[in-house]
């Protein structure tokens, strides 16, 4: 994830791992090719299915991930993410949300 490509707003999202199980979970980065969140538990396996609004325009992406990195510290867990498949309409919407912080910053 480039520094460029990231904003640094929380945002709610729900993480679904190899167990099936829905996490609920608050984005921390996001970026085009991957992101950061806090999770309430462990994942399992090495993808998940991504579900999260962006806070600005309410739009819904859905993208697959690839579970790079898990640190965990104290009650802490942060899960790395890289992007594996985003819908394009989902991308476009990103993309322009992430322009949008950007000019801002």
């Amino acid at each position: 994830m480039h520094q460029t490509d990231c904003m640094n707003d929380m945002m709610p999202m729900t993480a679904v791992d190899s167990s099936g199980h829905p996490d609920q979970a608050v984005v921390t980065r996001l970026g085009l090719r991957g992101m950061e969140f806090e999770a309430q538990a462990m994942p399992s396996g090495r993808f998940a299915w991504l579900d999260f609004h962006l806070p600005e325009n309410g739009h819904r992406v859905k993208a697959l991930g690839e579970i790079t990195c898990v640190l965990c510290s104290n009650s802490l867990i942060r899960v790395f993410i890289d992007f594996k498949h985003v819908f394009p309409a989902d991308r476009i919407a990103m993309s322009g949300f992430l322009q949008s912080h950007a000019v801002a910053a």
